[in-house]
């Protein structure tokens, strides 16, 4: 028997939606025809989940106001490259944030042409400017180690001819190597990798994690913190306005902590 669509309404903020079918691409088409601004998209499916047929007809009706993805996976970046397009990310013309799970740039050949890796497609992402000139934010976390990968970045940053302005944060213990700051004179930028420590003072939880950041030398200093800070926390993109959760057979797990998250 065929379950109607479960749409759950938080306030007037956000929507978690977990199961799918005309009616909700309906409801899609009518709650994003009505949002002027941009949305944070979390995806929660799992590789095998029926909800993915939906996809490409659900994408569409986002790509256009996506500002941060979370929950992004390695194998959810694989079927949303074979699905909608290697270049997906790129055709998000407003992304810049995006929460990783065991996903991290390869610097060492950016590139999002159909037999590029995810790791490069990422990296092709990160380094293409926007027009308005905001640093891209990634915040990484999982299980693999990305020491290699950070010294990637540096090999990239230190041979770049052109500039390029991101805020990458990585869990502490991720990463094993030492803090550094660099300049390169050619493009005018600093790419600065230190130890940050951030106090969540409503979970009263102290976080520890490595931020990697690359920008012009000149900057504003204040604007450029609180970028950082949207790297550093790790709920802040949920508590923004117009946050979507695409999370199949877990809404009400993810009702209750949205319902959360906007009391603090």
């Amino acid at each position: 028997m065929q379950m109607s669509p479960k749409i759950n309404l938080v306030g007037s903020e956000s929507i978690v939606i977990s199961h799918f079918g005309p009616k909700v691409i309906e409801f899609l088409h009518r709650f994003l025809y009505l949002i002027n601004g941009e949305i944070s998209l979390s995806l929660g499916f799992h590789s095998d989940a029926p909800a993915w047929i939906l996809v490409p007809e659900i994408w569409p009706l986002l790509a256009e106001k996506i500002n941060a993805l979370g929950n992004f996976s390695h194998y959810r970046f694989d079927l949303l490259r074979q699905l909608i397009s290697p270049t997906v990310l790129r055709q998000c013309p407003k992304l810049r944030l995006i929460q990783c799970q065991n996903l991290f740039p390869e610097a060492t050949g950016a590139a999002d042409h159909e037999h590029a890796s995810l790791g490069q497609a990422l990296s092709m992402w990160l380094h293409t400017a926007r027009q308005d000139g905001h640093p891209k934010i990634l915040r990484y976390r999982g299980v693999l180690g990305v020491t290699q990968k950070v010294e990637e970045l540096k090999t990239n940053f230190v041979n770049a001819s052109s500039p390029i302005s991101y805020v990458i944060s990585v869990e502490f213990g991720l990463f094993h190597g030492s803090p550094f700051d660099l300049t390169n004179k050619r493009t005018r930028e600093r790419l600065v990798l230190r130890r940050h420590m951030y106090l969540h003072v409503n979970w009263n939880r102290l976080y520890t994690f490595w931020m990697l950041t690359r920008g012009p030398n000149e900057r504003d200093e204040k604007q450029w913190a609180e970028w950082e800070l949207e790297a550093a926390d790790p709920f802040l993109w949920q508590t923004k306005k117009n946050a979507i959760f695409l999370h199949n057979k877990y809404g009400d797990k993810f009702r209750r902590r949205r319902e959360l998250f906007s009391q603090l």
